[in-house]
């Protein structure tokens, strides 16, 4: 269990690896104060711009800064492919081929558990950085955990998320897809059978609680629609209880990652899940 000692800001929620806001929208939207971290600097700009009223009146900190294990200046990649991809690690900035701008920006680094001693722990923290998660996880200690925590499982740091979240405390997860936020995987494109049910479902929306019985899968759920908002491609999605499904603990998690991913690999997919996790 973690510390006793820790106490977290339940109005607080921070948003490390902000991108264009559009998480941070969504916990503004919920009545949340928000402290956005990003290390990009052309879109920490763009964040500050977008939200000047949340920012002038106090809902709203926006900390250009980069999470490293230690504090100082370091290079960060700016990809030119997708701009979600933007890495203080240029191995992780390039993957799958894609481009980064020919020199790196210099971005001042902080240490995770140094945001939090300086802002508050907060209720939710949902992290994704681009492969240095786990760096920021492993500055943190029990008595600065938040209540709930979300990170990026993915770049080959899996078990090693898992493990550094059990040393904070955190016993209970959910391995959430990133494109429907359930727990479903999701149709792949050589399934005909699901892909013809899903265009049913779509169209003649009367037989979609018939479909659901006959292949639940995330491509026919309606979760994303019971929540007033929408969510845009590459949020986060909904956090803490109101994620989707049941809690597992650890193993069952490890299990079920495993059956995915060789699925993922077997249909030659990228896998692109959050872990969510809570004490």
């Amino acid at each position: 269990m973690m510390s006793s000692s820790s106490a977290f800001d339940s109005s607080l929620i921070i948003d490390v690896g902000a991108y264009d806001g559009s998480d941070t929208a969504y916990y503004l939207h919920c009545g949340y104060r928000v402290v956005a971290i990003e290390a990009n600097p052309d879109l920490a700009v763009q964040v500050e711009r977008r939200f000047q009223p949340e920012v002038a009146d106090g809902r709203l900190q926006v900390l250009n800064v980069g999470i490293s294990d230690q504090a100082g200046e370091s290079d960060f990649w700016i990809s030119e492919t997708n701009d979600q991809w933007g890495s203080l690690s240029k191995l992780v900035a390039t993957r799958r081929g894609a481009k980064v701008r020919q020199r790196p920006v210099r971005v001042h680094c902080l240490r995770l558990s140094d945001v939090l001693h300086g802002v508050g722990t907060p209720y939710y923290l949902k992290m994704d950085i681009e492969g240095n998660d786990a760096v920021g996880l492993e500055s943190l200690t029990r008595d600065i955990a938040p209540q709930y925590i979300s990170v990026e499982f993915a770049h080959g740091m899996e078990r090693r998320l898992l493990e550094d979240l059990e040393a904070l405390g955190y016993c209970r997860f959910k391995l959430l897809n990133q494109i429907t936020f359930t727990d479903k995987r999701p149709v792949f494109n050589d399934e005909i059978g699901f892909r013809v049910m899903r265009k049913v479902s779509r169209k003649i929306p009367p037989l979609r609680p018939l479909i659901r019985t006959v292949a639940h899968r995330s491509d026919f759920d309606d979760f994303q629609a019971k929540h007033d908002w929408r969510f845009p491609e590459g949020s986060s999605g909904p956090f803490g209880e109101e994620t989707y499904g049941r809690w597992a603990n650890a193993n069952e998690i490890l299990d079920r990652f495993k059956r995915l991913r060789r699925e993922y690999d077997k249909a030659g997919q990228v896998f692109w899940w959050d872990l969510h996790a809570t004490a």
